[in-house]
Order: structure tokens, then sequence, then C-alpha cells
């Protein structure tokens, strides 16, 4: 049986700066949205299932944004989940910016929590 590579995007190390990574405990940020997020204490989330986008909004209001936790000091930051990151696919994404957002696109996002 011969070598075969090991997937990177398979783990959470080396996130790229702008990209945004959802595994079974939640969503960790890149540099680019980690500096996006500074000043918040929570972050809004925004399901667009129609054009297949999940929108990330910072704020500091408890009643509407999930709790960001401080996962790495140096370089990332943690959403806390909840029952809204079930819907979404466990994989890395690309993250683009708009207005006052943080974008993903091409992200199929389930109907029910699985």
């Amino acid at each position: 049986m011969g070598f075969k590579l090991v997937d990177k995007s398979s783990g959470i190390k080396g996130l790229a700066d702008n990209q945004l990574s959802i595994n079974n405990y939640g969503l960790s940020f890149g540099t680019d949205a980690s500096r996006f997020l500074e000043g918040f204490n929570a972050c809004e989330v925004y399901l667009d299932r129609e054009n297949r986008r999940v929108g990330f909004k910072p704020t500091n209001n408890a009643l509407t944004g999930f709790k960001i936790a401080v996962a790495n000091k140096k370089r990332t930051r943690k959403a806390l989940s909840g029952s809204w990151a079930k819907k979404l696919p466990k994989k890395r994404f690309n993250i683009v910016f708009e207005d006052d957002m943080m974008i993903i696109n091409d992200c199929d996002i389930a109907e029910k929590d699985e």
C-alpha cells in the first residue's frame, strides 16, 4: 500500500487569514475576521438559503448575537455554536467582507437540524 497525502484542510490548524472554519465545536475565524470582530463581544448570524450565503455581523447585543470567545489571543477567535451551526457543512470557507458583515458563499444550509 502506497503513501497518501493527508489533506491539510481537514483540520483547524493553518487557517488562512481570510478563512472561517466550521467544525463540531463551532466556528474558528482567521486573522482578518478576528480583526473585524475586535471590540465586539457577540456576532449575529444570518442565513440566506436561497442564495446559499451565511452572514456574520459583529454586535455587542447579547440578545441577538452569539458570544465570541477568544480561542487563541494571537490568531483566531471562536464563536460559540448554537443550533444554527448544525445546519452548516463542516469545512473551511473563504470570507468576503460586505459593508458591516462577513459573508461566506456557496454554503449548503440544511432545512432541519440533523
